[in-house]
């Protein structure tokens, strides 16, 4: 996060970014039940930095 920005702030947005790349990753192994543990800790990682 931006050096200007509280720890309380940076906190919440970090959160919410890992909260919805959660959700993405949830929503990503419904749709593909077979795919690997490497796969969906790549997707995760990737829709990471996506928020």
């Amino acid at each position: 996060m931006p050096s200007w920005m509280t720890n309380g702030h940076a906190a919440n947005l970090t959160a919410i970014a890992v909260t919805d790349a959660i959700k993405a990753t949830d929503l990503y192994y419904a749709e593909n039940p077979r795919a690997t543990a490497i796969a969906i800790e790549q997707y995760f990682k990737n829709r990471l930095s996506f928020f």
